[in-house]
């Protein structure tokens, strides 16, 4: 019977070092743990690709987000130029969020980075997951995770200082 044959199998395995390698690698690669392992692929290629764009500069629009972000926290308001009524700006939770950090004494320029990055990160995921939610196979859902990982406007924009990757 079938169960016999699973029985003797098991105990086969089980007495055998090399044997029980081979099937934990082979349950390693079996369909659900590879979209897992092709996540994880993607968030560290993700990670590296944003850390070769690093030191490229921020956007300028970036700057002007963090200048309204300092007038705000100095309390003259979202503004360019204080005492200039003129909204500059176009990206609102950002301009409040960096003045969040600016009001903790962060500087803007890196914290837009790390922020930009775990945005990029959490993009993926959530990618990831909603192929999973309409079916998509793990290594088909992983695949496509890895494919946006790999792309170079994402992981630029991860580290320019702008908003992109939270909407």
């Amino acid at each position: 019977s079938e169960d016999a044959t699973d029985s003797f199998a098991d105990q086969n395995v089980a007495s055998r070092p090399d044997l029980k390698l081979a099937r934990s690698i082979t349950d390693l690669l079996s369909p659900a743990w590879m979209g897992h392992i092709l996540l994880l692929l993607s968030l560290v290629f993700c990670l590296y690709n944003s850390s070769l764009w690093w030191h490229a500069d921020s956007m300028d629009d970036a700057y002007i987000t963090f200048r309204h972000s300092k007038n705000l926290v100095a309390g003259h308001g979202p503004v360019y130029n204080p005492g200039e009524r003129v909204e500059g700006y176009t990206t609102p939770v950002w301009m409040i969020l960096m003045a969040g950090v600016i009001a903790l004494g962060g500087d803007p320029v890196f914290w837009s980075k790390i922020i930009g990055i775990c945005c990029g990160l959490g993009l993926l995921f959530v990618l990831y997951k909603s192929l999973l939610r309409i079916g998509v196979l793990p290594g088909g859902a992983g695949l496509a995770t890895l494919m946006l990982a790999g792309c170079p406007t994402l992981n630029a924009y991860t580290t320019s200082g702008m908003e992109t990757c939270l909407y």
